[in-house]
């Protein structure tokens, strides 16, 4: 019997913790979305209150708002609407951006309207607005904004709801397309759905009513068949109930999220209840007449051991996330009534937000290569390796025809593009040096097959490129002309730098190699082509004999007065 009883609460421990993680991601998707809007917003607050920033300046505040939206991709549009009743906005427009000044002096209750701004003194979520360039609703954030100790306007931030419908639907989350979020109880603020409808509301209506929503499991969430007690044990620290739709239980998870909106949002997700039901039902029937004779016992030992193992488990698990440095499953802990938890909570959720600026600086695949070697990883010491360069060609001309934003945008795109087939390999990418990469493969871990490695993902970046230019064409825009070189040789490779500023990286002849492959694309990128890639012998040879190239024959590269056999990638 007791062997049933901890069967049964195993079981019931496992559905709890999936229901917990399940809602938690979508919790977690929609903090790391809208919580950096927030951070944007003060970080202007804070540069105009300081006199870095100047509204009075019309042309370099608009710059400088264009540059903020460029930064925050899920932002549809920043405006400051000043107490001199002009508003200076820049708005997203397809893969552009328009910056405006507009006269808001007619406007009818604008002046009540900055008076409530400049009341409020802090950040602050305001109801939902309509928006009818971008044809649907938009959350908003509301910023007051101070100069020299004077009131100075009022500064808006919108997120379109199909936006955040599409980056909750998004990998790497555990979110699926059971994930919601309702505005209050009877209106749909996002669903993976939504991110597909061109036309997500109406002015009149902007959201969809729950039970008017493409979801039939979603209409019936607030059913009148719903059942509270039936989920309870298997929702952990969260809401829920089960509602019968045809004939098939489903369990609805959810969890009341304050501070977003005018309104509490309701974040939560649902599944089958048959995907847990048998084994769960199997063991209370085995276990019914040893939970009727132990109630008692049982009721006391789990509610004590709940109240004390979840915390400490939850924060083992959370200490284990930081250990790997898995940020994505490293989500803030709740406050405890136990103090020693509760102190190690708050200690740990200040580690998180500290790590998470860090990975925006490290390369988290860098540093979790370098963890799971231990100590000895960045210990400088020779290698060979396989190093690749690319570059633009006539970057400095294309470039001048762009903006600072647009120019900013291009890059982050295309190092992007490099940067997936570089890692799909298990590349290390080592710097962007302007418009350039550099990457090496071999290193941290031991990669006997690094010159394939690295052929492979010159063959992949070329592929992703040509693909990318294949649409930049379509719509009307100049290919990219990129170059790439290949070499493998031996290196100095570990921690470099000054005793506060190490850099894992390489130096030694092969990188000065690859690099002179690189430029000597210029030769023979002809007429026509968009791509070239060259590659020494060296790697070549290392690569197998799988691959086919173009032999070029001996060459001198730049600044070099030794010939070296080249070939031709792509």
């Amino acid at each position: 019997m007791l062997a049933l009883e901890r069967g049964r609460q195993n079981t019931i421990q496992l559905v709890a913790d999936r229901t917990e993680r399940t809602v938690g991601a979508v919790l977690d998707r929609v903090r790391l979305h809208l919580d950096p809007v927030l951070a944007q917003s003060e970080f202007i607050s804070r540069m105009v209150s300081h006199g870095e920033f100047d509204p009075a300046s019309q042309t370099s505040f608009l710059e400088r708002l264009a540059t903020a939206l460029a930064a925050s991709p899920q932002v549809a549009s920043l405006a400051l609407i000043g107490v001199n009743d002009q508003q200076l906005r820049v708005e997203r427009l397809g893969d552009g951006v328009r910056s405006r000044v507009i006269d808001m002096q007619d406007v009818p209750g604008i002046e009540e309207a900055l008076d409530i701004e400049k009341r409020a003194r802090t950040p602050h979520r305001g109801e939902l607005v309509w928006s009818p360039p971008l044809n649907q609703p938009l959350i908003n954030l509301r910023t007051p904004i101070w100069r020299k100790g004077d009131f100075a306007g009022a500064l808006f931030a919108t997120v379109t709801v199909t936006e955040l419908s599409r980056f909750l639907s998004e990998p790497p989350a555990a979110c699926d397309t059971s994930a919601f979020i309702l505005y209050g109880r009877d209106h749909v603020l996002a669903h993976p759905a939504l991110a597909k409808m061109p036309k997500p509301g109406k002015p009149d209506r902007p959201l969809f009513a729950v039970n008017e929503f493409p979801d039939k499991v979603l209409n019936a969430i607030w059913g009148e068949t719903r059942d509270s007690g039936a989920a309870r044990e298997l929702l952990g620290s969260y809401s829920g109930h089960v509602v019968g739709i045809g004939g098939t239980p489903y369990v609805f998870v959810y969890r009341e999220l304050a501070g977003y909106g005018d309104r509490p949002w309701l974040v939560g997700s649902y599944f089958p209840l048959s995907d847990l039901e048998i084994e769960v039902q199997r063991l209370w029937r085995a276990a019914w007449i040893g939970i009727a004779i132990l109630a008692f016992t049982v009721v006391v030992a789990w509610s004590v051991g709940t109240g004390i193992g979840r915390p400490v488990r939850r924060l083992a698990e959370a200490a284990g996330a930081i250990r790997n440095f898995d940020l994505g499953a490293a989500r803030p802990l709740r406050r405890s009534y136990l103090r020693e938890i509760d102190e190690a909570s708050a200690a740990y959720n200040a580690l998180t937000a500290a790590a998470r600026w860090f990975e925006t600086y490290v390369p988290r695949r860098l540093v979790t290569r370098l963890m799971a070697q231990g100590g000895e990883a960045a210990a400088l010491e020779t290698r060979v390796l396989t190093i690749m360069f690319t570059d633009v060609a006539g970057f400095t001309g294309f470039a001048e025809q762009l903006s600072a934003v647009d120019t900013a945008g291009f890059l982050n795109h295309h190092f992007a593009v490099i940067a997936e087939c570089v890692e799909r390999e298990g590349g290390t990418i080592d710097k962007f040096i302007g418009d350039a990469v550099m990457a090496f493969w071999g290193a941290p871990e031991r990669q006997v097959d690094h010159a394939a490695r690295a052929y492979r993902a010159v063959c992949a970046i070329a592929g992703a490129l040509a693909a990318d230019n294949a649409r930049r064409k379509e719509s009307g825009l100049a290919p990219v002309k990129v170059r790439m070189g290949l070499h493998s040789g031996p290196v100095i490779v570990g921690n470099i730098g000054a005793p506060g500023r190490m850099n894992y990286t390489i130096v030694g002849d092969a990188v000065n190699v690859a690099q002179r492959l690189e430029q000597l694309g210029r030769d023979f990128l002809r007429d026509g082509e968009e791509i070239v890639a060259l590659a020494s012998a060296s790697t070549v040879s290392e690569a197998g004999a799988s691959v086919a190239p173009q032999f070029l024959g001996e060459q001198r590269l730049r600044g070099r007065d030794e010939t070296i056999a080249v070939y031709r990638v792509v």
